[in-house]
């Protein structure tokens, strides 16, 4: 069902242009939009109207107006009176403009819902290719063109009008799908086929959308995208993957605000190996609990591991001493029994912590913890 305040903008636009006053009623005479206040008399003939089979019905006022009476009921949703109200040499043709006019966004603002039913059963396969075909022809949407998805998520609940901002966002075209994956994560899905660089428009996009998202809903977003999808029959396959760089960056690069399928490297791994797995590694490698690194150990570990392991260059950007740096990794070294310093060391270390990482992200989420000590990701 459209928004009151919709359907109260689109009345008071028709009756400046027909000269007709409208008043808009559900079926338990609750008032949904109006431009004039109902007499009494005529809400109790309202109210009846219900009960009678006919569509429509003229009732004549004093001074050459009228009140002309529409059932609107050819939606989904609950039926609606439409009144109608001024000369009745004009209210009648301007009640039967208005009538079509609310039908007509009725049934528009049904399309945009069920296109997100749609989408929501392609992304979990409930769909069969037949009712897939049948269903994208209903919806007018494209079954041959490349689609283009951006997953966007933020850790605030609290009301984001985000088709407002997006559709200022991409004003030169009509608003794309936005679907509702939950309270904190929806899919902005775009048709690509008239752009020259389909994968190119992603990357250049998703920065722009993270960043207008968070100045103007003043809260931080983040945004995931995969590759193109070939076909419409394509998409549950970017959905799937965006939705795993949206964990693993979430998890492993919290400083990234952007991040793409195609560079999680490990992360991409490590998220879709089996739980059990990355307990196991992780408790062989770090015994019964997780060594306890500050946030300096961690912050050199990062920069060490950024920088190929290259102590004089780690040292330089941290502005330490070498020997500052040494001392730093051998205490890695006596707390986890691995010299990070030696590559196979280092990658045994990034894995189980990774690995590690992991655990305790989902026992968080399910208000557990096996593993006392919490750490930031490396």
């Amino acid at each position: 069902m459209l928004s009151h305040q919709l359907l109260q903008q689109a009345l008071t636009e028709l009756s400046a242009m027909i000269h007709t006053d409208f008043a808009l009623f559900n079926e338990k005479n609750q008032s949904i939009a109006s431009t004039f206040s109902l007499p009494e008399d005529l809400a109790a003939t309202a109210a009846a109207f219900w009960d009678i089979p006919s569509t429509s019905q003229s009732i004549s006022a004093p001074g050459g107006a009228s009140y002309h009476f529409f059932k609107l009921t050819e939606h989904t949703g609950d039926p609606l009176l439409l009144i109608a109200h001024g000369p009745s040499t004009t209210s009648y043709t301007g009640g039967c403009i208005a009538s079509s006019q609310i039908k007509f966004l009725i049934k528009a603002g049904e399309e945009q819902m069920s296109r997100e039913q749609f989408f929501l059963r392609l992304f979990t396969g409930a769909l069969t290719d037949s009712e897939r075909t049948h269903r994208a022809r209903q919806l007018r949407l494209s079954a041959d063109a490349p689609y283009g998805l951006l997953l966007i998520s933020t850790e605030h609940t609290g009301s984001v009008d985000f088709r407002t901002i997006l559709q200022q966002l991409f004003v030169e075209t009509s608003m794309d799908n936005c679907v509702m994956i939950s309270d904190t994560q929806f899919a902005l899905i775009r048709d690509l086929s008239r752009t020259s660089n389909p994968q190119d428009y992603l990357l250049k996009t998703a920065p722009v959308v993270a960043d207008t998202l968070s100045m103007e809903a003043m809260v931080r977003f983040h945004v995931s995208y995969s590759s193109i999808a070939g076909t419409l029959a394509d998409l549950p396959r970017i959905y799937h993957e965006a939705a795993l760089a949206m964990e693993a960056g979430k998890l492993f690069f919290p400083e990234r605000q952007v991040i793409s399928y195609q560079t999680l490297g490990l992360g991409k791994l490590i998220c879709q190996l089996p739980v059990s797995l990355c307990a196991s590694f992780a408790k062989d490698i770090f015994g019964e609990e997780l060594p306890v690194l500050d946030d300096e150990l961690l912050s050199t570990i990062n920069r060490f591991f950024k920088n190929s392991l290259n102590i004089s260059e780690t040292a330089r950007q941290l502005y330490l001493h070498r020997n500052t740096l040494v001392y730093r990794l051998e205490r890695v070294q006596k707390m986890t029994g691995l010299d990070i310093r030696n590559f196979e060391d280092a990658l045994t270390f990034r894995i189980a912590w990774m690995a590690a990482s992991r655990i305790q992200s989902i026992e968080k989420k399910q208000s557990l913890s096996p593993i006392e000590n919490s750490s930031p990701s490396v």
